[in-house]
């Protein structure tokens, strides 16, 4: 299920790391070739002990398998069965090092962190919709600061407050960035089709109601809010239809959220670098 703003998709390519290198083959020694030949001998006196037709058969299959003669080549191949076997188990043993190193490695980790916290029902309601409730988001590239609106949007500020408080969106990225329009982020996936296990119902605005800076939740359609959202960013955003439920306005940062915008790799709607949400915090003051 593909989450997204105004009807437009992507998918992304997986990114994957350095293959370790393969070394080359040594070359078989005198030595070897003894012990080969030697071993070529056994193999020629325990074929004759072998039925009729199973030697038929075998004299039909490549030259590679472990009954044939070649004693040569068969001390080649125990010596490349034997350099396979420690290579493998160097790429097993350097495999978590890899993946705790660089920026592309370190948001895997954390997506995938974020992707083990799935519910399979959306949050009980927890927040006092006479509150005042803020959200401060560190950014890699600056600070947000999100009002949020529980009289107009009581569910959707409910639940984008209990991920926050969870740390469903530490380490996620905004996935989908356009000029003068959104930018999109809160999926654990990084491609626009993830979500935190559930999804509820919708509470829309009035039409007219969007403007720069305001906060809204991405969706596939109706009733399917999850955990993404997006940050309006230039008048293509404002003019959207009344269609995704408006739960905050940013009071800080919006010059962050802009600049978020323009990083887009070229050709593409992903930021390059990846823009990641460090934290979200909430703040909470009771009415008096």
């Amino acid at each position: 299920m593909i989450v997204t703003v105004f009807g437009s998709t992507r998918t992304t390519e997986p990114f994957f790391g350095d293959v370790a290198r393969t070394p080359e083959w040594p070359i078989a020694t005198v030595e070897d070739t003894r012990r080969s030949t030697l071993a070529s001998r056994a193999e020629r006196r325990s074929i004759r002990s072998v039925p009729a037709a199973v030697r038929r058969r075998s004299s039909q299959v490549p030259t590679l398998m472990p009954w044939s003669g070649g004693g040569y080549l068969t001390g080649i191949l125990a010596r490349m069965r034997r350099i396979l076997a420690t290579t493998a188990a160097a790429v097993l043993i350097a495999a978590p090092v890899l993946a705790g190193c660089g920026s592309s490695d370190s948001t895997t980790t954390a997506a995938e962190a974020a992707a083990a916290k799935t519910w399979s029902a959306p949050p009980a309601m927890a927040i006092d919709p006479k509150a005042t409730y803020t959200a401060d988001m560190t950014t890699s590239e600056g600070d947000i600061q999100i009002r949020l609106d529980p009289a107009a949007a009581p569910k959707t500020v409910n639940n984008f407050v209990f991920l926050a408080r969870e740390g469903f969106y530490d380490g996620l990225t905004f996935h989908r960035v356009i000029p003068d329009f959104v930018i999109q982020g809160g999926d654990p996936e990084g491609t626009g089709s993830g979500g935190p296990g559930y999804s509820f119902e919708d509470e829309l605005p009035d039409e007219g109601q969007y403007e720069v800076g305001s906060v809204a939740m991405a969706n596939a359609g109706p009733n399917t809010n999850g955990s993404q959202f997006f940050i309006i960013v230039g008048d293509q955003g404002v003019q959207l239809p009344a269609a995704y439920s408006l739960f905050g306005k940013v009071t800080k940062g919006q010059d962050v959220a802009e600049k978020i915008s323009t990083m887009a790799a070229p050709g593409t709607e992903t930021p390059e670098p990846p823009v990641t949400i460090e934290t979200v915090t909430i703040t909470e003051k009771k009415a008096t």
